[in-house]
């Protein structure tokens, strides 16, 4: 169960929309997928879905997605018991919460990611940081009930365990999954083919929102850093508040003439861009507190979709990226040091193109182990069921009739 409606074109929608695709090619069988009716139908829809009514954002129409959600659930439970109820936590635990206490039933939970909401670090207004204090505790017990929770950070797992009290034997580090059939690498110059990029021999390339939280004024400082850069282009895929103001700060830079602002571009039309980079930079961290400090995340499911393009990566140092450098598909440079990340860049783009072939076949291979959507549903899948059985062996006394038959049983 998620809030998230799958058939628009942002990041937690394709996530979640590549995720369910997993689900439902091979565990049909086994899982029932509940999610808001879609805004964009003919982008993706699919009948095997329990649809329920879509929130859009709206306080009274959320309430009534709650409710419809909480109907198809005990209409489930009236068909037969449940293993289990997942849920992808959203702007609220309000659906967990009482699902969970309503129907006895285990719950586990995908991919929480709640510092958003409650991290030390976020600027919010005096109404949020209020609304997130009443929602703690509701949240607390969603998160300390759960069986167990999936999170996309190595940082997460401490900050979750320190913040909420949940045990770090019950979070797993999975990433964003990519879908490897649509995010491929290209064939030589046909990579750029239709993009407006002659006269460049090198093009390093961003795909995401253009936002200054994502440090992406910090990549055109290092963009400017460069030497001997007149023929590399740097290319900014996305729209945002700041789209206006980095324009401007390109130009203040003296790199106007090498940028290419493309705008906003549909998920279909994602590849064929990422195909046309040398070199790929996630610019975004999330920066987290901890008892150890502040310390620096990563986990933008656009590394593993250049991975799959065959782009070597360029990102902030952190747990989460080190296997860049571990694996030979990219570099990582200390947050937010823009120095230190124009050197990197500098290194990545004067590589022979001989090590470029090599490390594109490499991200590639890395991609496809690491990061493929559908091997990811099945990993959860196969979690689940262990969790699942492990709880319910562990259990001597079961009361109440919602209780669940141990999984695929």
């Amino acid at each position: 169960m998620t809030e998230v409606d799958i058939s628009i074109d942002n990041g937690p929608g394709i996530n979640e929309r590549e995720f369910v695709s997993g689900l439902l090619r091979r565990h049909a069988d086994d899982v029932i997928c509940v999610l808001p009716e879609p805004q964009r139908p003919d982008v993706f829809h699919d009948a095997r879905i329990r649809y329920v009514t879509a929130h859009r954002r709206s306080p009274a129409r959320y309430l009534s997605y709650v409710r419809d959600s909480k109907r198809v659930v005990n209409a489930l439970l009236d068909e037969g018991p449940l293993a289990a109820l997942v849920f992808r936590p959203g702007g609220t635990p309000l659906l967990p919460y009482s699902l969970s206490r309503a129907t006895r039933t285990p719950i586990l939970l995908k991919k929480l990611a709640l510092h958003a909401i409650f991290g030390d670090e976020v600027t919010r207004s005096p109404i949020k940081n209020a609304v997130s204090r009443s929602l703690f505790p509701m949240y607390r017990s969603v998160i300390q009930s759960a069986l167990a929770a999936d999170v996309e950070s190595f940082t997460y797992i401490d900050w979750l365990h320190e913040r909420f009290g949940i045990e770090r034997q019950r979070m797993r580090v999975i990433p964003n999954g990519v879908n490897t059939q649509l995010f491929e690498p290209g064939a030589g110059e046909d990579r750029r083919k239709g993009r407006d990029l002659d006269g460049f021999d090198t093009v390093i390339g961003y795909v995401g929102a253009l936002s200054r939280i994502r440090r992406i004024g910090t990549l055109l400082e290092s963009f400017a850093g460069l030497e001997d850069a007149e023929r590399t282009a740097l290319v900014l895929i996305g729209g945002g508040a700041d789209l206006d103001s980095l324009r401007a700060e390109a130009t203040e830079l003296g790199v106007g003439s090498r940028m290419k602002f493309v705008g906003p571009v549909g998920y279909s039309s994602v590849p064929g861009w990422m195909r046309s980079f040398d070199v790929a930079v996630d610019p975004t961290a999330v920066r987290m507190r901890t008892r150890e400090g502040v310390r620096t995340a990563s986990y933008s499911q656009k590394i593993g979709q250049y991975l799959a393009s065959g782009v070597p990566v360029l990102a902030w140092q952190c747990r989460d990226t080190d296997f860049l450098v571990e694996q030979g598909v990219g570099r990582t440079a200390p947050y937010p040091d823009a120095g230190a990340l124009a050197s990197a860049l500098d290194d990545l783009i004067r590589m022979t193109r001989v090590r470029k072939d090599e490390i594109r076949k490499r991200a590639r291979k890395v991609a496809e182990q690491r990061f493929d959507s559908q091997a990811l549903a099945d990993l959860r899948v196969a979690w689940w069921r262990e969790v699942v059985n492990e709880h319910t062996d562990a259990e001597t006394v079961v009361s109440g009739p919602r209780i669940a038959p141990r999984f695929g049983e």
